[in-house]
């Protein structure tokens, strides 16, 4: 079959094709406006997903949009958001639903609970992240009423919310309140055991021990001045010994070159010695003279060696002396160790109990400021949502749709027609042309004569 051919049968038969389409449309017409209509309504709520501190005025972020927008779309939908609307329409004091609840549950559940659940299925709500807002959409037979269904949701939702944050708020105050005695008690304790502590040790802070540390720091030097003060008194006793014992001159150490006593005494011996010596040029070694001089000068020397030998001994006192002060300095240094090391453990000890003090003060003045904030924010409506767009009764009903019904029905009807034609045709065929005779006969076609009109 051709195009022209399948043309033609339509054109031929296009009253069973228009008949299809008005039988089609006008069912399809009767069944949409004797179908009971709905109507939707739709509520905007904008919802705010930080939270302020009502005592240092600071915004909070809750959660992430979604997540929070999410939450609240839960909450909307709830038995209790559901249960407020009934509450405050006075939906279960009305007679139609009183009838419905009693042939629907026979009295077996709370009409309250009943009516809920139906108000819960004619609900649809919409999170708009971008917008951060809910839409709440109540659908009903009667457009006002979905108006109305649609703002109570709204409104019970935003009370809802208000009461849960105070609800919470409430028994987070109530739990902190109940644990600030014993967190009282907690304190007191930590700070009797501090005051014992410090009563006993005498100990206040670190002051003592910063003293001991200071202590020790001066005696570890005295320690190491007196060791070398020992040192150099120990060697200039032995240096002197052995120039004393003739390992070396003496006279060329520093406590006989800085004696005045032996420089006087060495002089006079000098004079002595110059004097004997012009004695014997002059009157020989046998003259009275010159052996007087030399038991002047035997005398002389013997002095030298006296006051040498008190040299010594004082080098040797002075060399006991700087041991025996720095064994006392030692003993110092090993007592303060002793001492700081004990006070060190003793301010380890206080430092861990005033840590606890302040660790436990702390936590109660946590407890307390967040106990008053939550008491606070229990007393006030610290409001998360806002209906920015009520529900107003729609014109038009949302379902059924009798345009799309229409439109659909005349898509169909041509179609079914279309089909119709084509059957009746098929079985009994009556439009015939050009390209038949050529397919029947395999004959061209010489001439076309034009369809007899009348007239």
């Amino acid at each position: 079959m051709g195009i022209n051919q399948l043309i033609a049968i339509l054109w031929a038969r296009r009253l069973i094709i228009v008949g299809c389409v008005i039988v089609l449309v006008a069912i399809t017409g009767a069944i949409t406006y004797s179908i009971p209509k709905q109507y939707e309504a739709t509520t905007k709520v904008l919802i705010d997903s930080n939270e302020k501190n009502p005592v240092s005025d600071q915004v909070e972020q809750r959660l992430r949009l979604t997540e929070f927008l999410g939450r609240e779309t839960a909450l909307i939908t709830s038995k209790r958001v559901s249960e407020q609307v009934v509450t405050d329409l006075k939906l279960q004091d009305r007679p139609d639903f009183q009838k419905a609840y009693l042939s629907a549950t026979k009295g077996t559940q709370p009409i309250e609970d009943w009516i809920a659940g139906r108000l819960r299925q004619q609900i649809s709500v919409w999170p708009a992240a971008k917008e951060s807002a809910i839409l709440i959409t109540a659908r009903a037979t009667d457009p006002a009423t979905a108006a109305r269904y649609a703002n109570a949701f709204a409104e019970a939702y935003i009370t809802t919310s208000v009461e849960l944050r105070q609800g919470a708020a409430e028994r987070k105050s109530q739990i902190l309140d109940e644990q600030q005695p014993e967190l009282s008690a907690k304190l007191a304790e930590a700070q009797r055991r501090l005051r014992a502590f410090q009563e006993k040790h005498g100990i206040v802070g670190a002051g003592s021990l910063s003293e001991e540390q200071a202590t020790l720091t001066r005696l570890t030097t005295d320690a190491a001045d007196a060791a070398a003060l020992a040192q150099n008194a120990t060697l200039s006793a032995k240096l002197f010994h052995e120039a004393l014992d003739g390992g070396r001159e003496i006279n060329s150490l520093p406590e006989v070159r800085a004696n005045p006593i032996i420089s006087q005494m060495r002089a006079n011996l000098a004079m002595e010695n110059a004097n004997l010596a012009d004695t014997r040029a002059r009157f020989g070694t046998s003259h009275p003279n010159y052996t007087a001089g030399l038991a002047r000068k035997r005398a002389m020397e013997d002095e030298i060696q006296s006051e040498f030998l008190k040299i010594g001994k004082g080098l040797d006192l002075a060399a006991e002396n700087a041991l025996r002060q720095v064994e006392d300095v030692n003993k110092n240094l090993e007592k303060q160790k002793q001492l700081v090391v004990a006070l060190q453990e003793v301010q380890n000890e206080y430092d861990v109990l005033f840590r606890e003090v302040q660790s436990r003060q702390a936590i109660l003045s946590r407890v307390i400021q967040r106990g008053g904030e939550e008491s606070l924010d229990s007393r006030l409506d610290n409001i998360s949502a806002m209906i920015i767009s009520k529900a107003e009764a729609p014109g038009a009903p949302s379902f059924p749709d009798v345009q799309l019904n229409i439109a659909l029905a005349t898509v169909m009807g041509g179609g079914l027609g279309v089909l119709v034609a084509l059957l009746f045709e098929f079985l009994s065929r009556r439009i015939l042309i050009d390209e038949d005779l050529v397919y029947a006969t395999g004959a061209p076609v010489l001439l076309a004569l034009p369809r007899r009109t009348n007239g």
